[in-house]
């Protein structure tokens, strides 16, 4: 799975448009979770594990919005795992992938 965002382009000039979660912490007692997305210009780059063409984006859930993405409960109620509810939270929450679609 990743995201599609089309239309980026960096200070650099540098398109970026596929993004893939590339680190995560969840942290179900203090109730966050940090979410990292690396960006490629397309799939192909990614898989030919080139570099980034840029700079991590993080994107963070906090206590506020934590129970409603990820608690078992919901978890379990929509059938999805805790990195599918990452990517929808990045669409519905993060203003930088406000947008973005799906990639499976």
């Amino acid at each position: 799975m990743a995201l599609l965002k089309e239309g980026y382009k960096n200070g650099a000039g540098v398109e970026s448009k596929y993004w893939k979660i590339i680190d995560y912490r969840v942290n179900s007692i203090m109730k966050y979770v940090d979410i990292t997305f690396g960006g490629w210009l397309n799939e192909e780059c990614k898989t030919a594990e080139m570099d980034l063409s840029d700079t991590p984006r993080k994107v963070r859930c906090t206590r506020t919005d934590f129970d409603a993405y990820f608690s078992i409960e919901v978890l379990d109620a929509v059938g999805v795992n805790q990195v599918s509810q990452m990517y929808k939270f990045a669409k519905d929450k993060s203003d930088f992938f406000l947008g973005a679609t799906d990639l499976i």
